[in-house]
């Protein structure tokens, strides 16, 4: 990877100077606040302000010198000092979104520790001079949750999103991306029915960060080389309250294009006194639902309900110097995986016809049960060394294991060309016959054991003092991943194949609008026209095997460790408060990975053997989609033919050769990269205008050092040899920001960050990608850049009396160096480039560049209602809660030579969320609601040399979720709740799409059934 040539800051502008700059740079933003000259606060006020109902600590609270501009906020304990008091009897107001104003009288010559209570607007429903008494200890409402939150939220420093983990009811199964998907700017990506990484504003999952109270945690990453963070391996069960930045100051890291979302971890300070929560429940799915053993993954019958269970502990001892929480959640589900596929063919296109007619090469279902474990274990202690200084450490255990046993089957017409076409089987638009004997069966599919685990661990030494506060603090975090198959005693996948002596048809697939969204008919016949019986499936005895997947066992694990420390210095200027802060951070990560595949070709495959791979528990089993129970292998019986028959197994049969492909694979599975991130910052916060106006302004600097090693495949010789690699690069990024109170409940903010994205270990280590029959190439690029973007924030938000908040936001982001997919012209001068031969002549080759500039305009609304707060609305009415959001976005491509583009890949143009909770007790209903919008993955260009061809265009299509949760509490210590998942059991659907013609084709729909959890929950 070369340094970036612009010219804003970066570039190689450290060679002659770094070994002095950077030190001198380091100890200056460290030591500067201390030598700013002290101005020393008259006195000072100390106390806590907590929440009188259910004694949970108030962050943010605000506490004011009544008639001046002296103030402060607690911090994440309910904590507060307030420096800069007069001394005498003064009157302190504290107040909190959603939560009565308290003024207490306080003589601050003699100050004593306070502890202010404050009364939630939605618990109590009073008129502000009601006597209130507390009569018994009371479990928060949604309503309070999200008053709570939005306190954070209104007074940071910077734009964000801040939620409490409670907000949204159940998620039993303990997945964050069930959470976050219905705050605003955020989108979901979804492997099978497990939402798996987060993405911000439409940019990729790798360019957002997730970390745990600021600190990156580890993810293997399902052994692939991205950088995305997948949420298998971490639980909400751990998390108090989740904080989306769209804009990060100086103190936070620059790799934030997309945004980061930060998990706050639970703390025993957080509450007063002790506190124990439970959980247990059964989970189900709609499609298998009941109590008896029925066929499931692999060649047993199976339990489809399964228990779970949920528990949580904190309490504080030595005189409530010492806080412990203890969190533990085991989750167990069962889900059906449903899938099919359609492969389209345009041979009408390749011959100019005006009027194109897609085809149906070919259907294949897939069926997939799958049984997941998800278990976490959380503890952490905070110790008051002090009455201003507090110890934190953690520790997290995550483990996730998943069995999962997609089998799938093909009909396949073999029909892609006019030329494989017979006369009188001409296609039509809804209907296409393959040749006589020309048709083919196929059995495939994936038996893959999942499992890792995640340990992250971190400590923070914090100082709150009256002028000077520091933290210091460090973190390990360490993730795995497997993928058993071999090793667990069965092929990962295996080919089946049956050669049908008469007709495949495949049939009412289209419609007259253009729409070809059916799953076809399906008829297969032996020479005479005769129906087979199961479509052909009905049995395995006229099956070969054809090849094996005989090894796929992976092992990959990722490493994040660093540490830091920050430090703040207080002063007035005039009647205004300035805060200085820097700091030192250091973060290395390192991501191994070994994930090889070897494919063996059956030397004897054109004898019938199939019927002793007969899996007998599963093949009574649909794969659904109306078909019938069909005949189903068991890739355990055929690993063992494998190791009985293991010299029967090949790389090379006739024309097939394996081996290039299995040296392929084995390269660009392995590889190791480590890389280190130094940082510095200095940065000044200003509050003015009688505190209604803060400016934010600072500079970070961040030094990346990148090493890699591996396996580079050379297509030439069909081997590979040992690569290294070293790059460093560096740059500046600056941030400003401000935020205005136009008055009690309005806010205004403005905010400017450059940002950085840092290409995935994918696209920079050495790996070619060769298809011989596709005749395509796709190649990394190890002097790809990183991309930069310009960060712009406008946002307006007001903040209901009664505790909620409504929010406008506009953004813009420009981003330079844009990382994408670009095709490389397979001219003989760059296969010399590319270092390739003269063989790859006319192949399609893509490789990822930087393509130039790129532009995102969006919008985000925002809204958040609890109506408790409103005096005026009948009693029933106060019950309800509401909210509503939404992003759009507006994205542009300029790329140089290449046209523009309105429509960037990857990109999700509009997701919204609403939905309702009614809370009246004992009762409580909520209803949610997600559209994920349309998102492109690919544009695929067929243009023939005298100009007739296509533009396809394949994206996902927009999906909705609708979730239900039900809640009757008997008791404080036993509420019954019901939750429901996908309840329309919408599927998710990929599309092809040509849009000159007007012709849209389903692709790929995938079903999941409706995932429910009936349980009891209580606090004590």
């Amino acid at each position: 990877m070369s340094t970036s040539k612009n010219t804003r800051w970066r570039g190689r502008v450290w060679p002659l100077l770094g070994q002095t700059i950077r030190p001198s740079l380091a100890l200056f933003t460290t030591l500067a606040p201390c030598i700013v000259w002290a101005q020393p606060a008259t006195t000072t006020v100390t106390g806590r302000v907590q929440d009188v109902a259910t004694r949970e600590y108030l962050n943010r609270a605000r506490v004011q010198v009544e008639g001046t501009n002296i103030s402060t906020l607690t911090n994440n304990y309910g904590e507060f000092r307030l420096s800069g008091v007069p001394s005498g009897n003064v009157n302190l107001v504290v107040s909190s979104t959603g939560f009565y104003p308290e003024t207490v009288a306080v003589d601050s010559s003699s100050p004593e520790r306070l502890n202010v209570s404050l009364r939630s607007m939605a618990a109590t429903r009073a008129e502000e001079d009601e006597v209130f008494e507390l009569e018994a200890y009371e479990v928060r409402g949604e309503s309070d949750a999200i008053a709570a939150a939005l306190n954070v939220q209104r007074y940071s420093d910077t734009a964000r999103t801040v939620v409490d983990s409670g907000a949204f009811g159940n998620v039993t199964e303990g997945n964050i991306g069930e959470f976050v998907k219905f705050l605003p700017g955020i989108s979901i990506d979804y492997v099978a029915a497990d939402a798996r990484t987060i993405e911000v504003r439409g940019l990729g999952a790798n360019l957002t960060q997730v970390t745990v109270d600021g600190n990156q945690m580890a993810s293997a990453s399902s052994s692939s080389s991205n950088r995305q963070f997948e949420l298998e391996q971490v639980s909400l069960n751990n998390v108090e309250r989740i904080e989306v930045i769209k804009v990060p100051t100086a103190e936070m890291p620059a790799n934030t294009i997309g945004g980061r979302v930060n998990l706050v971890s639970k703390s025993a300070f957080e509450r007063e006194g002790r506190e124990v929560k439970y959980s247990v429940y059964l989970s189900a799915n709609s499609e298998e639902f009941t109590l008896k053993k029925t066929p499931g993954w692999g060649n047993e019958d199976h339990y489809k309900i399964w228990p779970g269970l949920d528990f949580h502990y904190s309490d504080v001892y030595m005189d409530g110097n010492l806080g412990l929480i203890f969190a533990y959640k085991n989750n167990n589900q069962f889900n059906i995986q449903q899938r099919s596929n359609i492969r389209w063919e345009y041979p009408e296109f390749r011959k100019g016809v005006a009027d194109p007619i897609p085809v149906v090469r070919r259907y294949t279902v897939q069926d997939g049960p799958k049984f997941t474990n998800r278990q976490s274990g959380s503890v952490k202690g905070d110790y008051r060394v002090n009455d201003n200084t507090v110890l934190s450490a953690s520790l997290q255990y995550n483990y996730y294991s998943s069995e999962f046993r997609n089998t799938n089957i093909t009909w396949d017409t073999n029909i892609d060309e006019r030329a494989d076409i017979t006369s009188g089987t001409l296609p039509t638009a809804t209907s296409v016959t393959s040749k006589l004997g020309g048709g083919d069966i196929d059995y495939g599919g994936s038996w893959r054991d999942k499992y890792g685990d995640t340990v992250h661990t971190d400590f923070e030494l914090k100082h709150f003092g009256d002028q000077f506060e520091y933290k210091v603090g460090g973190f390990y975090s360490h993730a795995t991943n497997h993928y058993d198959s071999a090793a667990s005693g069965y092929v990962e996948s295996a080919t089946l194949s049956y050669d049908v002596p008469g007709y495949i048809t495949l049939s009412g697939y289209g419609d007259t609008n253009g729409h070809y969204d059916a799953k076809p008919q399906i008829s297969v016949t032996d020479a005479n026209g005769n129906e087979l019986p199961n479509l052909g499936a009905g049995s395995l005895d006229n099956y070969f095997l054809d090849e094996v997947t005989a090894f796929r066992d992976f092992d990959s694990t990722d490493t994040f460790m660093g540490g830091k420390a920050d430090g703040t210095y207080f002063l007035k200027v005039g009647d205004d408060r300035l805060a200085l802060k820097s700091g030192l951070h250091w973060q290395r990560q390192n991501r191994d990975v070994f994930a090889p595949r070897t494919r063996l070709l059956y030397r004897n495959n054109t004898t019938a053997i199939g019927g002793q791979f007969l899996n007998e528990v599963y093949s009574p089993e649909s794969p659904g989609y109306g078909l019938p129970a069909m005949a189903w292998p068991d890739f355990e019986k055929i690993y063992d033919f494998y190791l009985a028959n293991r010299g029967d197994f090949i790389e090379t049969r006739g024309s097939t050769d394996r081996s290039g492909a299995n040296a392929q694979e084995t390269a660009n599975g392995d590889f190791e990269v480590e890389e280190s991130i130094t940082a510095a910052y200095a940065m000044a916060e200003y509050n003015t205008w009688q505190e209604r106006l803060t400016l934010v302004a600072g500079v970070r600097y961040e030094y990346t050092d990148l090493k890699g090693d591996g396996l580079a495949y050379d297509p030439d010789r069909d081997t590979y040899d040992p690569y290294k690699s070293d790059n460093s690069y560096d740059n500046f990024y600056p941030s400003v920001a401000a935020k205005l109170d136009v008055t009690d409940n309005l806010v205004l903010r403005l905010a400017y960050a450059q940002t950085i994205g840092r290409p995935n270990f994918s696209e920079i280590i050495p790996s070619t990608d060769v298809d011989l029959e596709e005749e395509t190439l796709d190649l990394t690029n190890p002097e790809l850049e990183p991309q930069f973007a310009d960060n712009f924030d406008l946002s307006l938000e007001y903040y209901t009396p009664f505790g909620g908040a409504l929010t406008l936001g506009l953004f813009h982001k420009k981003i330079d160096q844009y990382i994408g997919t670009a095709p490389v012209d397979s001219t003989l001068e760059n296969l010399e480039r590319l270092g390739l031969s003269d063989a790859y002549e006319g192949f399609t080759i893509s490789q990822k560049v930087n393509r130039g500039d790129a532009k995102i305009d969006g919008i985000e609304l925002g809204a958040q209602l609890p109506l408790s707060g409103l005096a005026d609305l009948p009693g029933w009415a106060q019950g309800f809660t509401v909210f509503a959001n939404g992003t759009f976005l507006k994205t542009k491509g300029n790329f140089g030579s290449d046209r523009e583009y309105d429509d960037l890949e990857g990109f999700i143009k509009r997701t919204y969320n609403f939905g309702v909770t009614y809370e009246m007790h004992p009762v409580t209903v909520r209803v949610k609601y997600n559209h994920r919008g349309k998102e492109l993955l690919n544009r695929i260009s067929e243009i023939n040399d005298d100009g007739t061809g296509y533009n396809l265009f394949q994206y996902y299509d927009p999906f909705e979720h609708v979730d239900v949760d039900l809640e009757y509490a008997a008791s404080r210590h036993a509420t019954i709740f019901f939750s429901a998942r996908n309840i329309f059991g919408d599927p998710q659907d990929r599309v092809n799409e040509l849009e000159d013609y007007g012709l849209k084709m389903l692709e790929r729909r995938e079903e999941f059934g409706v995932q429910m959890t009936l349980g009891i929950k209580g606090t004590f």
